[in-house]
């Protein structure tokens, strides 16, 4: 059992954010605010030049009178968690530029920090700058700081060990859990230099460069394969009205009108023109495996859900399982070099090809896919991710938003099927992009660890340690 001894004159000190609960006060939670205070420090408050959010621009009813909310493009993007989470601004919502006008409070420019206030409350994101009207979405705070070298090395603090504490220790509620503005003005935030702090800016200048280049390379190859299919420059149209005959419907075995779209029939037709055949003949599949939340442990190997997953990979898992379970499931359910990692439920139709052995155990919401003819892997991932899989798996769900994909439907994908050596360039585009981002994570990692090193050790180690590891990988940073 674990339990701490706090003073009264200790809960009483927390001014505004007066807690006696126990959760507020575990041991981890008081070490790390040691550590935090063992040197000068401050709250977050006093670097905040603006703290709002989404509801600070009017009443639910005035929002609802002046904000659509629409899918297809307009001129302001409405940023969500999802685009942050994945680095993804693909999946877009958009509003008008009235909207946007109306919305003043919380327009953003980039450089600002987002933090979650629900679902995933607490996390923070880097909002990058898009070159476009962007506005922020619900559940969400937007932090203008008042001096923006510090944007980037508070991002890396709030996404270190010290930090995701110090804000976990302030999540409230229990359905859902959230986390207000007093909690976050509140944080305790080591006094970092200006000159550790642009040091750490330097370093994510260059992996946003990292960044870029896999984002290039990526889209290179993906134009590669849409270029084979005539469909680089092809845009869907959704059609009010269209006939079909009734042979059709009874092939399909559907009667409703959206299965029938004449864009669904315009990716089909161009996968027709080529080789091509269902996905279950092309690859051997399992499904992963569902846990009970009571086996949940607070330290262990990685559960793998939708959330702790992109199309770049596995990120760091929320959920951990004890060793034993992972010993019991790791044979048919850890993912193994070469496996292709499909979701089924959720967001479906993402995919991650898996470079190398991975100790954690995917969840039921995942296909396992292991290709069983001579296909390139990195290939079969990029079509499942692209427009290609997606509108197949968009016709399947009759225009509805589904939240699972039977297996069986998913292996009636239709796969082009490229020429070997088509395939081939393809591929190193692919393997070039994902090395790329790899040195971006890399770069991410040394940040988050320099950063732990300042608050445990001094900055000027911290600093001489990315030195050396940057050293390592052969990287050079700009200096201001």
């Amino acid at each position: 059992m674990q339990y701490s001894v706090v003073r009264y004159s200790e809960v009483a000190n927390q001014q505004n954010l007066f807690r006696i609960d126990a959760e507020f006060y575990k041991p981890f939670y008081i070490e790390v605010n040691k550590s935090i205070k063992a040197n000068p420090y401050k709250e977050f408050e006093h670097f905040i030049e603006l703290l709002t959010d989404y509801h600070a621009n009017g009443s639910y009813e005035i929002l609802k009178n002046h904000v659509e909310l629409k899918d297809e493009v307009d001129d302001v993007l409405m940023i969500r968690t999802v685009n942050l989470e994945n680095n993804n601004f693909n999946n877009n919502k958009y509003i008008s530029l009235d909207a946007y006008n109306f919305l003043k409070k919380t327009k953003l420019f980039g450089g600002e920090l987002i933090i979650n206030k629900v679902g995933s409350p607490g996390r923070t994101y880097l909002m990058p700058k898009l070159g476009m009207p962007v506005s922020l979405g619900m559940n969400q705070f937007l932090v203008r700081l008042k001096d923006d070298d510090y944007s980037y090395l508070f991002y890396t603090y709030f996404n270190s060990k010290h930090g995701k504490s110090i804000i976990e220790q302030r999540i409230t509620g229990a359905v859902p859990l959230s986390i207000d503005k007093i909690s976050i003005k509140k944080l305790l935030i080591p006094d970092f230099s200006k000159k550790f702090a642009i040091h750490i800016k330097n370093l994510f200048h260059k992996k946003t460069e990292c960044e870029d280049t896999s984002k290039s390379l990526y889209t290179e190859a993906e134009n590669l394969l849409l270029e084979e299919l005539g469909l680089k420059d092809w845009k869907p149209k959704h059609q009010l009205s269209y006939i079909k005959n009734y042979s059709d419907t009874q092939k399909a075995e559907r009667f409703d009108a959206e299965y029938f779209q004449p864009q669904y029939d315009a990716i089909i037709e161009r996968i027709k023109n080529i080789q091509n055949d269902d996905l279950g003949n092309i690859v051997k599949w399992s499904k992963g495996v569902e846990v009970g939340s009571e086996q949940y442990v607070d330290e262990g190997f990685d559960f793998i859900r939708i959330s702790d997953f992109n199309t770049k990979g596995i990120s760091e898992a929320s959920k951990k399982i004890s060793h034993d379970l992972f010993a019991e499931l790791k044979d048919k359910f850890s993912p193994k070099k070469g496996d292709i990692l499909f979701t089924k439920d959720g967001t479906i139709g993402l995919t991650y090809l898996v470079n190398q052995d991975q100790d954690s155990i995917i969840s039921g919401a995942f296909l396992k896919l292991r290709p069983k003819i001579d296909i390139e892997p990195e290939y079969l991932a990029l079509v499942l991710n692209s427009i290609i899989c997606k509108k197949q798996i968009e016709m399947m769900s009759g225009g509805a938003i589904i939240a699972h994909l039977k297996p069986s439907d998913a292996m009636k994908l239709q796969i082009p099927i490229l020429s070997p050596e088509r395939q081939k360039e393809i591929s190193l585009k692919l393997i070039d992009s994902k090395e790329k981002d790899k040195q971006s994570k890399s770069l991410l990692s040394i940040a988050k660890k320099a950063v732990e090193m300042a608050i445990e050790k001094s900055e000027e180690q911290a600093s001489n340690w990315i030195d050396q590891e940057l050293e390592k990988l052969g990287v050079e940073l700009k200096k201001e």
